[in-house]
């Protein structure tokens, strides 16, 4: 015998309803495989943008290197050149301006390659200008910025100790040496005026903050090889 049995209005409602929200959650594979193939474009649109602006970073801050060293800034061809070098990193954070870099490498660089480009900017300028004072407290002052900046030497383009430093440590102690020599011969002036001081102070706390961080970083590196 057949059974057939009949559902209230109501009911059928409820269940089509249900059906099409199970539906909408679970599309067809050709649908769910297309998102999955959209995602996936995506990711690697993004990985590449993410790339090319690394890319363009690592070459803005290697440019910069290019005017420093251990030894020596070339602070007066580098003044020379601001404009040129301000114009090419305005154009690479315009590429990232509408990227979402937050809590990435990406967003080191950025932060790090702006902030070098700047110091070696003002460090200059201010070398400059204290040269020409010729004074003994300003000539200890330029020496003190110039060290700050050649300290960049030891870095790469993300802030870090630079991986392929060949001997980090030896580096690190005769900046620490030198920044103890100009601090002494600083210290002997009879008098300085409160502004070269600030300045001059300023600078080693700079210069011996970033000489700590790469200190740490050799020796954490050292202990784990």
């Amino acid at each position: 015998m057949i059974c057939i049995t009949f559902f209230p209005s109501g009911i059928l409602s409820i269940v089509s309803s249900a059906v099409a929200a199970a539906d909408l959650m679970n599309p067809p594979f050709s649908i769910a495989n297309s998102q999955e193939e959209i995602r996936l474009s995506w990711d690697v649109h993004k990985q590449r943008e993410y790339g090319e602006i690394q890319a363009h970073f690592e070459w803005f801050f290697d440019h910069l290197q290019g005017f420093t060293s251990e030894s020596s800034f070339e602070s007066s061809l580098f003044k020379s050149k601001i404009g040129v070098y301000k114009l090419k990193l305005s154009e690479i954070l315009s590429q990232a301006r509408d990227m979402d870099f937050e809590d990435t490498p990406v967003a080191r660089q950025i932060s790090f390659c702006t902030h070098t480009f700047f110091e070696m900017a003002y460090a200059a300028h201010m070398i400059e200008h204290h040269d020409l004072l010729a004074t003994e407290a300003s000539i200890l002052l330029a020496n003190m910025i110039d060290l700050h900046i050649r300290i960049f030497a030891l870095h790469d383009s993300y802030g870090n100790l630079n991986p392929y430093q060949m001997r980090p440590l030896e580096s690190i102690d005769d900046f620490q040496q030198e920044l103890n020599s100009w601090r002494d011969d600083f210290s002997r002036l009879p008098y300085v005026q409160l502004e070269t001081q600030f300045l001059f102070t300023d600078r080693v706390k700079k210069a011996q903050r970033t000489m700590d961080f790469l200190l740490e970083q050799a020796l954490r590196n050292l202990q784990s090889t």
